[in-house]
Order: structure tokens, then C-alpha cells, then sequence
């Protein structure tokens, strides 16, 4: 009796002994391009056309070969003086190609900030926690690791730059937070509310809201996005 591999092994991976039936590993295997593979075996004799066939299931273990990715190594980003302590700054994302806790990631400060910024160890957001207005720094550099929870466990790291604006007026606006994030789906239609922004007076004695309006600005060089808002809730709708 004599062994074959019939199909399910495009890639060539795996090879079986003809007289054994033994089978090994030819070529590197990798978790995230094919986590799995059915072959299918066939047993013949020399003498007979008859075969027989059988199937081999192999799941291929993720090991932990991938470090979290973060979009580019640095960035920056501007807040007034008067930002209100709680408000959130900036979004980190690291991506870890990785499965299960090898693809796990937390967010950590390597730099000390004596109290001033906070980050959110599963979302990455980086909040505001203390006022910016009795401080003299005009930069703060922050180093954001971003660190999966494989065995070893495989980290990067994101420079951040916040330059604080101490030119805002006395009384200005400022939004609730300066990132918000939702996730909508496809069975979203138009006219859905996707989410609202909130805005409020930073200083000043008349602190009524009542007066302002919500618009979206296009950027250049960016097609048009599909949302809208209602001028005086700051509900973003779907528009199409």
C-alpha cells in the first residue's frame, strides 16, 4: 500500500511518506494566512485501480510572531488652555495581526505626565485629567505602548505631541470631548442617527447654549461623507 496527498494542499505545506503514511512539515507554516488545512489522503496499491481516500483536519496554532502596529510612529495634536479636565484628547489604535491574547493589546503612559493625562488601558484614549491652565508647558511628549498579551508579550510604541493653545479667548466654545468614536452597521439606512455631539461656552458669564449651531466641514482632498447634522441638536444622520 502506498500513500498520496490528493488535494487541499495548494501551497505544497505538507508532504506524506508513500510507505509509511507519515506526514510532514515541508514549508513554513502561519497561523494568520491559513489557520487551517484538509487534506485529502489517498491509499493505492501498485497492482489494483482501487483507492481508498480519507480526510486529515490540522489546525495550525497561532504563535505570538506579531507586534501591535500603530498607523504611523508619531503624531500631534493641539488643545486649548481651557480644556475641561475628563475630556478626551486623542484616540490610539494599534492593530496586532496576532489571534486570541496574542492579539490582545493594552495601552499604557511610558512617560511620566504628574497627573495631567490618562489613558484608557482597552480603548486607547487618551483624557485630559487635570487643568492645563496653572501649568507654564507649552509641549507635552507623550509615549503611548501599545502591548499584547501573548507569551512573551511583543509591544510599539507611538510618540505623541500635545501643544497647548494659550491664545483661546476668554470666552469660546469648546466641544464635550474632542474625539468621538461610533461603530455603525450595515443595516443602517438612511435618515439613521448615528450619534450626537455636544458643545458648550468654555468661559463667560452667559453660559446658555441655546444659540449655537452644528455644521460639517468637508476636508480637501477627501471624498464626501455620507452623514449630516441637525444644526441645533448635533444629531449625525446618515445622508444616504
Amino acid at each position: 500500500v502506498s500513500y498520496r496527498i490528493s488535494s487541499g494542499d495548494p501551497h505544497n505545506l505538507f508532504s506524506v511518506h508513500p510507505k509509511s503514511g507519515l506526514i510532514s512539515i515541508v514549508k513554513p507554516l502561519d497561523h494568520e494566512s491559513q489557520p487551517y488545512v484538509l487534506l485529502v489522503l489517498q491509499s493505492y496499491t501498485d497492482t489494483s485501480p482501487i483507492y481508498s481516500t480519507t480526510q486529515v483536519n490540522i489546525t495550525i496554532a497561532d504563535v505570538n510572531d506579531n507586534a501591535p502596529v500603530f498607523p504611523k510612529k508619531s503624531d500631534s495634536i493641539t488643545v486649548s488652555q481651557n480644556t475641561r479636565p475628563g475630556t478626551v484628547l486623542f484616540i490610539a489604535h494599534a492593530h496586532d495581526y496576532d489571534s486570541d491574547a496574542n492579539g490582545r493589546v493594552q495601552y499604557h503612559l511610558k512617560t511620566s505626565t504628574n497627573g495631567t493625562f490618562v489613558i484608557d488601558s482597552n480603548l486607547g484614549t487618551v483624557s485630559l485629567i487635570q487643568s492645563l491652565e496653572m501649568g507654564h508647558e507649552l509641549k507635552y511628549d507623550l509615549q503611548i505602548i501599545a502591548k499584547d498579551e501573548g507569551g512573551p508579550p511583543l509591544s510599539s510604541t507611538l510618540a505623541l505631541s500635545v501643544n497647548i493653545d494659550q491664545t483661546a479667548a476668554e470666552e469660546s466654545l469648546a466641544f464635550e470631548t474632542l474625539v468621538y468614536q461610533v461603530e455603525i452597521g450595515e443595516s443602517y439606512r438612511k435618515d439613521s442617527r448615528v450619534i450626537q455631539v455636544r458643545a458648550h461656552q468654555t468661559r463667560g458669564v452667559h453660559t446658555s447654549n441655546s444659540g449655537l449651531t452644528y455644521s460639517l466641514q468637508s476636508e480637501t482632498g477627501f471624498p464626501l461623507a455620507p452623514f449630516r447634522i441637525h444644526p441645533k441638536t448635533g444629531w449625525l444622520y446618515l445622508s444616504r
